[in-house]
C-alpha cells in the first residue's frame, strides 16, 4: 500500500509538497503538482480519493440512529444529514431501532466499537441508558433529534410553543369537543405538547390518545365514537391522520370537520380539508450537520413551524372572459399552467395573447387603448413612458392595491408599480442578474495555482470588471491553451436588448450614468468611454453568440460546460441545476454580479384603462402575483415577487442563489429616461451604436459620440 512517503521519493519532492497537493493547498507550483499527480497514477491510485485515505487520522464517520425510513419525516432527515455530511467528509452509519429500546441498545452499542465521533440520535429511551452512558464516557457525543434527553452534548427540535399556537390558529372559533392522537407521551415533545395545548384551551373538552409507530391504526379506531364527534382531530403525524381517515371510514363515523397534522415541509403544500402544519426536517438535519461538526454551535436549538398558507379565496365571476397580453417566456407558459386553479375560484376564462420580447412594446402602444386587452404586461422599463395612457391608477392608500402588495418584498414594490405617485401596475416577475461560475473550477487547486502563477493573484469571484475581464481571458482557450473551458464567458450580440443589458452593468460600476440631473445625455462621457473599452475586451475573447441568439444560447453555453462564467438575469437560469439538462449541476456557484450594480428588470401587470371588465382583471392581477401560486410558479420557471419564496427552504436547495435575490434587489440600477425619450428609443440608439463598434463598423469613441448626438437631437425637438 502507498504512502505519502512512496509517492514523495517517486515524484522527487518532500513529504510536505506531498501533503499540500493532497490537502488541495495553493501554496505548491504547477510543475510540482503536475509531478505527485503523475507520482500517484504511476502507483495505481485516484490522488483525490487515496489522499483523502492517506491523511485522515481517524474515524470521521458519523452515527445516525432513527426509529424507521417509513415515515417521510424521517426518510427526509436522513437524506438530508448523509448529503451535508458526505459533501464535508464525513460518512454515516444508519441504524434503524422501530422504537424498541433493545434494537437501540445494539446498535448504540455497535456504534461505540466502531469509534465514531459523534452519533446523531431520535431516542426512544430518553431517561438514558447503559449504551449512551458508555458512549458518553468513551468521548462520543450524543445530539439527540426531535426527542429531548438526559445527559445529551446537543439536542435540535421544535419549539412545543410555537406548535401549540399554529395548530390552535387552525382551530374552529367555536370549539367544544378535540381529539388529539400523538406519539408516546413518554417523549417530551408530544406530552409537552399535548400539555401546550391544554393550557391553552381550558373550556375544551379534550379526548387524547398516545400510539407508537406500529400500532397507530388501533388508536385511530380507539379515538372514534359515533354519538360524540369532535369538533376537530389534532395529530402529531400525518400517519396517524391517514389511519384516521381509514378507520372512520371503516366504521361509517362522521370525521371531524376540522384535521389538522404536523407534516414536513413541501413545495408546494396539499389543498384539501386537512390543515398541515409545516415542519422544517431539513433545517434541522442542517442544524444538526453544524452542531456533529462544530464545536462552537449552539447546543440547545428549536425550530419555529411554518404555519399553514391561507387558501385564496375569490367572489365568483360567471360567464366572463379576460383577454390578457403577456410576454412569450418563461413566467407565461408558467402561469398557462397554472390558471384552472383560477378559473375553478372565479368562473373567469383567460385567454393570452402571447407576443416576443420585440414585437410586445409596439403591441401595447398600438392595441393597448383599443379595449381589446383587459390585462397588459409591461416591461418594468416601459412603465414611466406607458402607464398614464394605458393602465388604470391607484391611491397608494387603495385597499384594492395595498393587499395586492403587502406580501411583497419591500425592494420592488415602489420601483414595479409607482409612477408621480400613483400605483399603475403591480410586480409580476421582478428579475434581476447574478453572476454564475464553476465552483469546481474556482476551487481546483491546480486551477488556481496556474492562474496565480498567469496573473500573479489569487483566483477568486471577481468583484469589479477588471478582474472579471481577466478570469474571462484566463478560462478562454483562444487566449490560454491550458483552459479547462473554451471560453470565459458568452456575450449576446445579435440583438441591442442584450448589448445593451451588458454593456449598462459595466457602466454603472464605474459610476457612469445615462442621464445627468438635468436630462441631458452622458453617453460620451470619459467613464462611458471606459466602459465600452471593458465590454469590447470581453467581448472580443468570449463565445459570441450567433445573430437571432438570445441569453438561452448564453444559458445553454454555460451549463454544457464550454464556459466558466455567466452574468443571467434569473429568470432565465431554472433550470442550471437540471440534471437532465445541466452537465454541471452540483457545481455552481453563485454571487452578485462583478461591480455589484445590476440591472432591475422584470415584468409587471396592469388593469388596461380601456377594459370593460375591470374588477374581474384585478382579480386575475390579485391571483397572479399572490402568495398562493408563488412556489409552484417560481418552480415552473417564473419568478415571484412574494416574500414568501425567498424563505421557502425547500425552494432555495433547488435554487440557492434566490437567499441573495433580495439584496441584489436592492442594489440594483432600474434604467429611467428623461420625457422626451421613451425606453425602447434609448436602447436602439445605444445598442446600434455599441454593434457598430463591435463589428468594428466605426470606433468607440465615434460609436459613442453618435448616439450622443442622436439622443440629443431627440431632446432639442421636444425643447
Amino acid at each position: 500500500m502507498a504512502t505519502i512517503k512512496d509517492i514523495a521519493q517517486l515524484a522527487g519532492v518532500s513529504h510536505g509538497t506531498v501533503s499540500n497537493v493532497l490537502n488541495g493547498r495553493g501554496n505548491v507550483s504547477m510543475k510540482k503538482i503536475l509531478k505527485v499527480e503523475e507520482a500517484a497514477r504511476q502507483l495505481g491510485y485516484s490522488i483525490n480519493d487515496r489522499g483523502k485515505q492517506l491523511r485522515q487520522e481517524f474515524d470521521r464517520s458519523i452515527g445516525i440512529v432513527l426509529p424507521n425510513l417509513i415515515d417521510q419525516h424521517y426518510a427526509i432527515l436522513y437524506t438530508a444529514l448523509s448529503e451535508m455530511l458526505w459533501e464535508r467528509g464525513c460518512p454515516c452509519l444508519l441504524y434503524l431501532t422501530s422504537d424498541i429500546p433493545a434494537q437501540e441498545e445494539a446498535a448504540l452499542t455497535e456504534l461505540a466499537g466502531k469509534r465514531v465521533q459523534c452519533i446523531l440520535l431520535v431516542t426512544c429511551q430518553p431517561n438514558g441508558s447503559e449504551a449512551q452512558f458508555l458512549l458518553k464516557r468513551s468521548g462520543t457525543r450524543l445530539i439527540y433529534l426531535e426527542r429531548d434527553a438526559e445527559n445529551a452534548d446537543g439536542f435540535i427540535g421544535f419549539d412545543i410553543d410555537a406548535l401549540a399556537e399554529a395548530t390552535i390558529n387552525c382551530l374552529p372559533k367555536q370549539l367544544h369537543n378535540l381529539t388529539v392522537i400523538t406519539g408516546l407521551f413518554i417523549h417530551r415533545n408530544e406530552s409537552s405538547f399535548l400539555n401546550a395545548l391544554k393550557a391553552r384551551l381550558p373550556q375544551a373538552q379534550i379526548q387524547s390518545f398516545q400510539t407508537d409507530s406500529a400500532n397507530t391504526l388501533i388508536a385511530a379506531f380507539a379515538s372514534l365514537d359515533k354519538d360524540a364527534v369532535p369538533d376537530a382531530v389534532i395529530t402529531t403525524n400525518p400517519v396517524f391522520v391517514e389511519n384516521y381517515l381509514k378507520a372512520a371510514q371503516f366504521c361509517q363515523v362522521p370525521r371531524a370537520t376540522k384535521i389538522i397534522t404536523f407534516t414536513a415541509t413541501h413545495l408546494v403544500p396539499g389543498y384539501d380539508e386537512i390543515n398541515r402544519v409545516e415542519l422544517n426536517w431539513k433545517q434541522l438535519a442542517a442544524k444538526a450537520c453544524e452542531m456533529a461538526l462544530s464545536q462552537d454551535a449552539p447546543r440547545y436549538i428549536l425550530l419555529a413551524p411554518r404555519s399553514p398558507q391561507i387558501h385564496y379565496v375569490s367572489r365568483q365571476f360567471p360567464k366572463t372572459k379576460l383577454n390578457v397580453m403577456m410576454l412569450d417566456g418563461p413566467d407565461t407558459q408558467a402561469l398557462k399552467k397554472l390558471l384552472p386553479d383560477f378559473t375553478a375560484a372565479t368562473g373567469i376564462e383567460v385567454q393570452f395573447a402571447v407576443f416576443p420580447y420585440q414585437e410586445l412594446y409596439q403591441t401595447i402602444c398600438e392595441m393597448g387603448n383599443s379595449g381589446l386587452y383587459d390585462v397588459i404586461r409591461m416591461d418594468i422599463v416601459w412603465l414611466s413612458a406607458l402607464a398614464k395612457q394605458m393602465l388604470v391608477p391607484f391611491t397608494p392608500d387603495s385597499p384594492e392595491a395595498r393587499e395586492i402588495l403587502e406580501p411583497m418584498l419591500e425592494e420592488v414594490r415602489q420601483p414595479f408599480s409607482m409612477v408621480d405617485g400613483m400605483i399603475y401596475s403591480f410586480p409580476f416577475t421582478p428579475n434581476v442578474q447574478l453572476f454564475f461560475y464553476r465552483r469546481d473550477l474556482f476551487d481546483d487547486a491546480k486551477i488556481r495555482r496556474s492562474y496565480y502563477e498567469t496573473n500573479h493573484d489569487n483566483l477568486s469571484i471577481p468583484t469589479e470588471y477588471d478582474a472579471f475581464a481577466r478570469l474571462s481571458r484566463f478560462f478562454s482557450r483562444n487566449v490560454n491553451p491550458n483552459a479547462p473551458t473554451d471560453y470565459g464567458i458568452s456575450v449576446v450580440q445579435g440583438t441591442v436588448s442584450g448589448i445593451v443589458c451588458e454593456f449598462l452593468p459595466i457602466l454603472f460600476s464605474l459610476g457612469g450614468s445615462l442621464f445627468d440631473t438635468d436630462g441631458s445625455p452622458c453617453l460620451s462621457s470619459p467613464i462611458a468611454y471606459r466602459a465600452l473599452d471593458i465590454y469590447l475586451s470581453l467581448a472580443r475573447d468570449a463565445y459570441c453568440v450567433p445573430p437571432g441568439g438570445w441569453w438561452s444560447d448564453s444559458i445553454a453555453q454555460f451549463t454544457s460546460g464550454k464556459t466558466a462564467m455567466l452574468n443571467m438575469f434569473i429568470n432565465h437560469v431554472s433550470n442550471i441545476t437540471n440534471l437532465r439538462k445541466s452537465r454541471i449541476a452540483g457545481r455552481i456557484g453563485y454571487a452578485s454580479i462583478p461591480g455589484g450594480k445590476p440591472l432591475l428588470g422584470g415584468g409587471v401587470l396592469g388593469i388596461a384603462a380601456a377594459s370593460q371588465k375591470k374588477e374581474a382583471a384585478l382579480e386575475f392581477i390579485r391571483w397572479a402575483c399572490s402568495p398562493h401560486i408563488s412556489v409552484p410558479f417560481t418552480l415552473l420557471g417564473g419568478l415571484s415577487p412574494c416574500r414568501n419564496v425567498y424563505q421557502n427552504e425547500d425552494l432555495l436547495n433547488l435554487y440557492p442563489w434566490l437567499s441573495i435575490v433580495p439584496a441584489n434587489y436592492a442594489n440594483a440600477v432600474m434604467r429611467t429616461v428623461p420625457a422626451y425619450l421613451s425606453e425602447h428609443e434609448l436602447e436602439n440608439i445605444l445598442g446600434i451604436s455599441i454593434k457598430n463598434a463591435l463589428f468594428h463598423i466605426s470606433t468607440p469613441k465615434e460609436s459613442l459620440l453618435r448616439a450622443q448626438a442622436q439622443v440629443e437631437a431627440l431632446r432639442s425637438k421636444i425643447c
